[in-house]
């Protein structure tokens, strides 16, 4: 196996191996849906008057993205992944690519502008495929039911539950900031 990651290395791409196939899986599944916060923090952003100093106020995005990373370790813990593979380039290092830019960014761009995700589906992404939100509407029922049942931690998750009620509910993306960094 390390002998296929040097034959595919390259000056600017470096594969790594992981014995941690679920915490990766996971991380590669939920890093879009979690971009898709992040992003509204963006288009929130746009949003809002223009400081006197014309500075970018960027807090609301880093907020959101560790909140991302605390939830995202919550999930990978609850289905036997590690830690690793969460601060690691699955998990921080992806999630901080996908919120760049890309499909799922563009979706919380335009939640953060005050669109639904309907709206943005019917609108401006009519046609795009935006994973982090099929993956959001598709698990939302299981995950829902986790935390009804204390599998899942449902105080640990508060960034998810609003994503899930935004996706699913068709409403606005609230951000709970009060439910953030209470537990992970």
């Amino acid at each position: 196996a390390q002998q296929l990651c040097d034959m595919l290395e390259t000056d600017y791409y470096h594969p790594r191996l992981s014995p941690d196939v679920i915490g990766v899986e996971i991380c590669a599944a939920f890093k879009n849906f979690f971009a898709i916060a992040v992003g509204w923090a963006a288009g929130h952003l746009e949003k809002m008057a223009a400081t006197e100093n014309r500075a970018f106020n960027h807090n609301a995005a880093a907020i959101i993205f560790d909140q991302a990373i605390r939830e995202l370790m919550v999930l990978v813990r609850a289905h036997g992944g590690t830690e690793h593979s969460v601060w690691g380039m699955p998990g921080a290092g992806d999630l901080y690519v996908t919120a760049q830019a890309g499909r799922n960014s563009r979706l919380g761009n335009n939640l953060g502008r005050g669109l639904t995700y309907r709206q943005t589906k019917d609108g401006p992404m009519k046609g795009d495929t935006i994973e982090g939100a099929e993956l959001g509407v598709t698990v939302a029922a299981t995950l829902r039911a986790m935390m009804t049942a204390g599998t899942l931690d449902r105080k640990a998750l508060p960034l998810t539950a609003a994503l899930l009620d935004a996706l699913t509910n068709d409403t606005a993306l609230d951000i709970p900031w009060a439910a953030f960094h209470r537990s992970a």
